[in-house]
């Protein structure tokens, strides 16, 4: 028995198929923003733990007298900018974003240890970071209170 495809079959089919396409373009385009943002976080934290464990095992390192997570935070975002890396530029940035994290959570870890000695009020941490889970955490004792 021979099957006949008439112009309502091909035009049914035909919708169908641009049906499909737009649903894998959405789709397609989802992943590639959800894969963007997940590969960007990735270099944040790469760079930020990077200067990170550099301190921690060297003590602050300057060059020039700038802190060396600033003075490449600054200079990667400064590349990125004037388009060093082409279209990967944006990868430049991500780096410069890890690199002032550490730089400002540095910064803010010392004006709150500063808060502390100074006795000013909310030095209490209250919850997890009592038990020593901090100290596991971080590799660092806390003070005795």
């Amino acid at each position: 028995m021979a099957m006949k495809i008439g112009s309502k079959s091909i035009m049914k089919l035909r919708e169908h198929y641009g049906n499909l396409a737009r649903r894998t373009e959405g789709l397609r385009k989802k992943t590639e923003s959800t894969v963007e943002h997940m590969v960007q976080s990735a270099e944040v934290s790469a760079s930020a733990f990077a200067f990170g464990a550099v301190q921690g095992k060297y003590g602050p390192v300057k060059v020039m007298g700038v802190p060396a997570d600033l003075g490449a935070g600054v200079a990667l975002h400064l590349a990125g900018f004037v388009g060093l890396a082409g279209k990967s530029s944006s990868h430049l940035h991500a780096f410069a974003d890890g690199a002032l994290a550490s730089f400002f959570f540095t910064l803010g870890r010392g004006v709150g240890m500063d808060w502390k000695s100074k006795g000013l009020p909310g030095q209490s941490v209250k919850g997890d970071l009592e038990s020593g889970d901090l100290e596991s955490l971080t590799g660092h004792q806390r003070e005795a209170a």
